[in-house]
């Protein structure tokens, strides 16, 4: 290899260091349809509900700007049309995704997530405080990465959701698994309660709807 060939490597590579480091957190704009223009979705009582995985680096890459699939998280979004005269309400944590292969998953919090995308296990600080993978300092600003990703996973998260009548809500919810593809192929998710949270029946508040349970084949790219 020449010295110049060399030289100029080394710069491109600097060059592309340099912006990995500089490179903060961004936030990127995200909006959904009606539950029914998804193609996964159970649909009873006036009410739709729709799971849509996200089950390629670049689809979740759309929503966030880090992937926490790399930590071994499948991201599914959920979104929930109420066509009902009633206020509903969905809470994410009750939202399983269920396998024949595997158990029932449960929702990771979304705070542990970005916890884990930002500061995994296997990283340490060094002694200026840098975060750094085997003694290796990142360098950049992590702590406010961290800040500006956590408001936004938490601004999209499923979460505890009021729907009022005749509107959508949505939101993402994550299952920690190391095994993503067995996840998904052949997967449902379950979501065993909705709740009328406030109508114009007094004797229907608080009544808990028959459960959902959505098919994931019809959403899943490449199977």
């Amino acid at each position: 290899m020449s010295k110049k060939l060399a030289c100029t490597l080394f710069v491109v590579g600097a060059v592309f260091v340099a912006r990995l480091v500089l490179a903060g957190y961004k936030v990127k704009p995200f909006s959904t349809g009606h539950a029914k223009s998804y193609l996964a979705l159970d649909s009873h009582d006036k009410i739709t509900i729709a799971a849509q995985p996200y089950d390629r680096p670049e689809k979740v890459l759309e929503v966030f700007d880090r992937d926490p699939s790399r930590q071994n998280f499948v991201t599914v979004l959920i979104v929930v049309s109420n066509d009902s005269d009633d206020e509903i309400e969905v809470d994410g944590i009750e939202v399983e995704l269920a396998n024949s292969k595997l158990h029932a998953l449960h929702p990771t919090p979304t705070e542990d997530v970005v916890r884990e995308i930002f500061y995994p296990k296997d990283r340490r600080r060094d002694s200026k405080g840098k975060i750094g993978i085997g003694g290796i300092g990142l360098g950049g600003n992590p702590e406010k990465d961290f800040t500006n990703a956590r408001a936004d996973f938490l601004s999209k998260e499923l979460g505890d959701k009021f729907i009022p009548p005749h509107s959508t809500a949505s939101g993402f919810v994550f299952y920690e698994t190391p095994q993503l593809e067995a996840a998904l192929v052949g997967g449902k998710i379950y979501i065993p309660r909705v709740r009328i949270r406030r109508s114009a029946d007094p004797k229907q508040v608080g009544r808990e709807l028959l459960f959902y349970e959505i098919d994931l084949k019809p959403a899943i790219v490449g199977h």
